[in-house]
């Protein structure tokens, strides 16, 4: 994955944890413990529905794109590890336990606000009930996808190793059903904390980094040294002769040319020897 794929999941990191605070400002289901604050928690719609409803659909989109991107760097860091497949699994029940919380708790500003009913308290009490507990199941998610992602990176160091640390923000996950409010406040820093880190140290440039500081050493082969044979044709200007075809190139005594030859030389001395001693003994 490229650097620059990288710090796009980070800046959405970074911008999923913005947009989900003004749902937390706006209020928070578990807050309205008594008849009167639940009557006053739907007193303006129209504000919560943009809060807790249009703008959150940008913090899930937003969600959707960093987890993948964590995802796709711990896969090439780890390889097909469970700690992988936790984060997948992890992130995939803590986006969509978090949409359905959000639908739940939107659902009755939003019959408010177009139909402009009056809604009994009686009828709130399950919406914001269910709300609660589906929030409670998310942070369940975000808590095996921060352990899993700071354990990736103790192993593999394909982040900063130090903020394999941010992963205690998970026990505050897993303790969102006693703390509520805080502990989702937990998870929005650490998804601002890792989009930081993805934009800052993206994991492609620490490896073009590392290349160039450390080069690879490349042993070429030696280059077989040419024989006489195939000197001499490059000297004449032939086509030099690989050193495997210079035995074959080489004349043998079992040549028939060769020993055809040495046939005629033999055939030769003893007449020219005979001859000699004709003209001496004639003088």
């Amino acid at each position: 994955m490229n650097s620059t794929a990288v710090r796009l999941g980070g800046l959405c990191g970074v911008a999923a944890a913005a947009t989900a605070i003004p749902a937390y400002v706006v209020g928070s289901p578990e807050l309205p413990n008594t008849p009167e604050k639940l009557a006053g928690y739907y007193e303006k719609a129209e504000s919560f529905i943009a809060a807790n409803g249009t703008i959150p659909l940008i913090h899930l989109f937003l969600g959707i794109v960093f987890i993948a991107v964590l995802v796709a760097v711990l896969r090439a860091a780890m390889g097909p590890e469970p700690a992988v497949y936790m984060a997948v699994i992890g992130g995939a029940v803590f986006i969509a336990l978090t949409a359905a919380g959000l639908a739940t708790e939107v659902a009755i500003p939003a019959v408010i606000a177009r139909f402009g009913d009056v809604i009994e308290v009686g009828v709130v009490r399950p919406f914001l009930a269910l709300s609660v507990w589906l929030y409670h199941y998310s942070q369940i998610g975000s808590a095996i996808v921060m352990f899993a992602t700071s354990y990736a990176i103790w192993r593999t160091q394909v982040l900063p190793k130090w903020t394999a640390a941010a992963g205690v923000l998970g026990i505050l996950a897993l303790a969102h059903t006693w703390l509520g409010l805080p502990a989702a406040y937990g998870t929005v820093a650490w998804m601002a904390l890792m989009g930081l880190v993805l934009l800052a140290f993206p994991p492609s440039v620490q490896a073009k980094e590392a290349a160039v500081k450390r080069p690879a050493k490349t042993s070429e082969p030696k280059k077989a040294a040419a024989s006489p044979v195939a000197m001499l044709a490059s000297e004449d200007g032939a086509d030099v002769v690989p050193p495997a075809a210079d035995a074959a190139a080489v004349p043998t005594v079992e040549d028939p040319v060769v020993i055809a030859a040495a046939e005629t030389v033999d055939a030769k001395l003893p007449t020219e020897s005979t001859d000699a001693d004709d003209e001496g003994s004639n003088k």
